[in-house]
């Protein structure tokens, strides 16, 4: 089982955002020169591909309690089994280990997928950036994962995994360094600020499709992602006025921390309009059987994050960043480099302008 590895092939656009889809669009008061330097050169950074990604067999792998990382017969580390961050870095451990003569030793292949989290952010990233394979390669499906942490305990996340079979014996972990006679490596669908893959979409729309009983008519209805009762990450001033402004204009308001996976599926399968700051709320556009028939009106501080631009160009939804919301220095920063206050009345100015509400 062994696939060569494809050149990328950026996804064509015939507007200033090189590599993406003209799904995208930034809105600024004033259309500066540096705004479009920088933002090109953000983009440049960012590679997204239609084909699928690399799948390697490893015969054997060893793996080492506390790496992000696999080993090949020769001690030396896999680096298709690296968390990659930015492109060229990697989070793993050692470049090479001594092979150890004795150990626990795994006969049965088993399917690698890194590092699988709670958070729900990095989990729709990077934790499921290796199950493309079982969508791809059919005889992937039956194989026992391996995760180098343990088992999640987020309930969004272990709804998910529970969705495609992935619980109890079929997810492993281990505390101790291993022999696992064949591993089989699927390459990273999605590498945080770095490249991804379209293949990353597929384990999200079969998790939609597991889960939805009925087909729903859409709503014109707004929905407002809100941030305002996380407790944590970065701070938004005024966002609860926000909320009761969009509120009394027939808007949704909505706290995606406490609906069950279920119920996220439903709203992104109901509703065709979503509006909020940046964050990871918007990945999950990603459970929308139909995500290119969505529209986000991205509340951001200054050029959008790589993560988001690649996610846009994989749904194919229709992705405004607007730049309404500011940093507040002359505030006691509780979060350092995370205090915004959020421009209202320009907002409501873009809201009203797109027809939306």
């Amino acid at each position: 089982m062994n696939v060569a590895n494809p050149t990328f092939s950026p996804i064509a656009s015939p507007g200033w955002f090189p590599g993406l889809d003209s799904n995208i669009t930034c809105h600024r008061r004033t259309d500066d020169r540096w705004f479009r330097n920088a933002m090109d050169e953000r983009i440049g950074t960012v590679r997204v591909a239609r084909t699928p990604p690399e799948l390697l067999e490893h015969s054997p792998a060893y793996f080492v309690p506390g790496s992000v990382a696999l080993y090949d017969r020769d001690g030396q580390r896999i680096e298709g089994s690296c968390l990659r961050r930015k492109p060229g870095l990697h989070l793993a451990g050692p470049e090479r280990i001594e092979v150890p003569k004795n150990c626990k030793t795994i006969e049965d292949p088993l399917l690698y997928l890194a590092w699988v989290q709670d958070h729900w952010g990095h989990f729709l990233t990077e934790g499921i950036s290796r199950l493309w394979a079982r969508n791809v390669y059919a005889e992937t499906r039956d194989l026992r994962c391996f995760t180098t942490f343990g088992y999640p305990l987020a309930s969004q996340v272990t709804d998910y995994l529970n969705l495609l079979g992935l619980s109890g014996p079929r997810f492993m972990h281990f505390d101790q360094m291993v022999k696992i006679e064949t591993c089989i490596v699927p390459a990273a669908s999605f590498s945080d600020r770095a490249e991804a893959y379209c293949a990353h979409l597929q384990p999200s729309q079969e998790v939609t499709a597991l889960a939805s009983a009925v087909q729903l008519p859409g709503s014109d209805q707004p929905v407002y992602l809100s941030r305002s009762q996380l407790g944590i990450g970065r701070k938004l001033r005024r966002e609860e006025e926000l909320e009761q402004v969009l509120a009394s204009l027939g808007v949704r308001i909505v706290y995606p921390e406490r609906l069950s996976l279920r119920e996220q599926i439903l709203m992104f399968n109901t509703h065709r309009v979503f509006i909020g700051s940046w964050g990871s709320a918007f990945h999950s556009m990603s459970l929308a059987s139909a995500p290119e028939r969505l529209t986000a009106h991205v509340l951001c501080e200054g050029i959008p994050g790589p993560n988001y631009l690649m996610f846009d160009a994989m749904l194919g939804c229709a992705s405004n960043y607007v730049h309404a919301m500011h940093a507040t220095p002359e505030q006691p920063q509780e979060w350092p480099n995370l205090d915004f206050t959020i421009d209202v009345e320009a907002f409501m100015d873009y809201l009203r302008g797109t027809g939306c509400i």
